[in-house]
């Protein structure tokens, strides 16, 4: 496991890249000064998250940086994204319906990916934070009652 800390702290960059990282993450690292990969996201090839990308098909290379920013924020403070995360995925939830199961499985993932490769109080920061998105999400997203 790598320490995940905040810039200038004595986190243990990710040199090994193998297997899936989540995009989650790349903000952590992104500006701790280490080098960012992006292979498959677990998420887009997941057999339940998959649908949901496959139908709002998503430009890897324009959210990837946008996901930096909103994790870079969340994680270490500088406040480098602009936009609102709820109302950043009406659209994919108009087109696809997000139902407990996503959320959970999202979860699931970010959890796996944190815990596989990271230790720590911010990668426990992480989690906490990715389940109070995914709870204000759901709400947010709600259809009406």
């Amino acid at each position: 496991h790598r320490r995940l800390g905040a810039r200038g702290s004595q986190a243990d960059p990710v040199a090994d890249r193998q297997g899936p990282l989540g995009l989650q993450l790349l903000a952590v690292h992104e500006r701790a000064g280490a080098t960012a990969q992006v292979g498959d996201h677990d998420a887009a090839v997941d057999e339940l998250l998959g649908p949901v990308f496959a139908a709002v098909p998503v430009d890897w290379s324009a959210h990837i940086p946008t996901l930096v920013d909103f994790w870079t924020w969340q994680l270490l403070g500088e406040r480098a994204y602009d936009g609102h995360p709820m109302r950043a995925h009406e659209d994919a939830n108009r087109r696809m319906p997000f139902t407990a199961a996503h959320y959970e499985r999202w979860l699931e993932l970010f959890d796996g990916t944190v815990d596989e490769l990271f230790a720590g109080p911010t990668a426990d920061q992480a989690k906490h934070r990715a389940h109070k998105i995914a709870a204000a999400m759901s709400r947010f997203l709600a259809p009406p009652s």
